[in-house]
């Protein structure tokens, strides 16, 4: 299901995200929130989710996984 959300592989609610990532900043140093959307997740529920990611205050934010998605090519001559 692509429109679950996953804290280190384990299924959370977006009311679960918020309590954990205010723990996140209880902690010193701040751990580094790493976001991997999986390819066919739900444009809707990624924008909430980084919604709340962005009202929660954390400051160490960062995507990872993007270069699954590249693909270069030679360029057609």
């Amino acid at each position: 299901d692509q429109d679950r959300i996953l804290w280190n592989g384990d299924p959370i609610t977006e009311s679960d995200l918020v309590g954990i990532l205010g723990q996140t900043l209880t902690m010193t140093p701040e751990p580094e929130l790493q976001y991997e959307p999986v390819a066919l997740a739900s444009y809707d529920k990624s924008v909430r989710v980084l919604n709340i990611i962005k009202g929660s205050g954390v400051t160490k934010f960062g995507f990872v996984g993007n270069e699954k998605y590249r693909q270069f090519s030679a360029g057609e001559e």
